[in-house]
């Protein structure tokens, strides 16, 4: 649903946008890799057409420039890094054990 609402209010795809508003400004610029033979690899990415979380496919490089906004945020601030791990609440007051 997210892609649709991306593609709808910025007339971008969404890999369009994340590769724009999140993965070049933090240098993330590797494709995932997996091992064929003979210490070879392969560009390890989905043969269909997919939207959303489950295409997503990133070095373990870029893992550590992903995981590295956490503690200096460049994306998002550090006003959404801390929503982000607010635990929440449910509409009739309990907490959630998770952000």
């Amino acid at each position: 649903m997210l892609s649709v609402i991306v593609k709808r209010v910025t007339g971008q795809t969404l890999a369009e946008f994340v590769r724009r508003r999140i993965f070049a400004p933090l240098g993330m610029t590797h494709k995932g890799y997996a091992p064929i033979a003979n210490g070879r690899f392969k560009n390890s990415m989905s043969n269909w057409q997919q939207t959303g979380d489950g295409a997503v496919q990133i070095s373990i490089e870029d893992a550590g420039k992903w995981d590295e906004n956490f503690y200096r945020p460049r994306v998002g601030g550090q006003r959404l890094v801390d929503e982000l791990q607010t635990p929440g609440h449910l509409v009739n007051g309990t907490r959630l054990d998770y952000a």
